[in-house]
């Protein structure tokens, strides 16, 4: 009797190593499927291009407006937005302040997407990201905005990673054009 027990429990342990194994590679299938899942939204969700630029409403503390980023060009503008601007929502059709949408509450179920359609159905532009973050409207926020915990967004990772990379080496221009201007204008002139 007690070798059948023996057996058993060999036969029993070497099954279970068996399944052990599959639900390891199951496991890993899995994990590597999701991981590439993953890595294919990042990589699909980008929507700036340095070419082409990006129009992109920033939503700050004390206003907001649209920031229009031409990197090829060197262009960057920005057009502030009126406080009492009002914006109708397709959903429902009623007019809404757009700041109320993000201090008061959201009488929209996706804030960002909703101003995002309205503000440029409005303007009769295209905007592609909505940053609303707790910075001071401008250039210099928006940059702030890009690596802000506390800013919601629909851009990529990517997006806001080339966006600020852009932002930083165009600073650096600005800075030796700068600097070569002052030292002729003081050395030259």
């Amino acid at each position: 009797m007690r070798v059948i027990v023996n057996i058993n429990r060999r036969l029993w342990l070497g099954r279970m190593r068996k399944f052990q194994l599959i639900f390891y590679i199951a496991g890993f299938v899995f994990l590597g499927i999701l991981s590439l899942m993953l890595l294919i939204n990042l990589l699909k969700r980008n929507v700036y291009d340095p070419k082409l630029g990006i129009n992109v409403l920033l939503i700050g503390r004390n206003g907001m407006g649209v920031i229009s980023i031409r990197a090829e060009s060197g262009v960057t503008g920005q057009m502030r937005l009126p406080d009492n601007l009002s914006i109708s929502i397709e959903s429902n059709g009623a007019d809404y302040l757009v700041e109320a949408i993000y201090k008061i509450g959201s009488p929209v179920s996706d804030p960002l997407n909703s101003a995002r359609r309205s503000v440029g159905q409005a303007l009769g532009i295209v905007i592609s990201g909505v940053v609303a973050a707790p910075v001071d409207f401008g250039v210099d926020g928006f940059v702030q905005s890009l690596i802000g915990v506390a800013t919601k967004t629909n851009l990529s990772l990517i997006d806001r990673y080339l966006l600020f990379k852009d932002f930083n080496e165009k600073s650096r221009v600005k800075e030796r054009q700068t600097k070569i201007r002052r030292f002729k204008t003081k050395y030259f002139m």
